[in-house]
């Protein structure tokens, strides 16, 4: 014979359980590079920054495409 009070306890268990386990993060994939990301902000965030920007920066001395000026920077101090 079953215990309800006994069922009660093992279902209850279970639902904790999940709670415990839940949610389940969603990982997002750059669909050029396939770089994982945490969420779908910071993914299209990097879509934006370093896929669909064209290069803004060229340097004068060979012609070298950078899409940030901090970058930029770098190569001309490296020169």
């Amino acid at each position: 014979m079953n215990d309800p009070f006994l069922d009660f306890n093992q279902e209850c268990f279970q639902i904790n359980q999940l709670q415990f386990n839940l949610p389940i993060q969603q990982l997002e994939s750059c669909p050029y590079c396939f770089e994982i990301f945490d969420n779908c902000k910071t993914m299209k965030d990097h879509c934006i920054q370093i896929h669909e920007t064209d290069y803004m920066y060229i340097c004068i001395y060979c012609q070298k495409p950078s899409k940030r000026k901090s970058d930029y920077n770098r190569h001309i101090r490296s020169i």
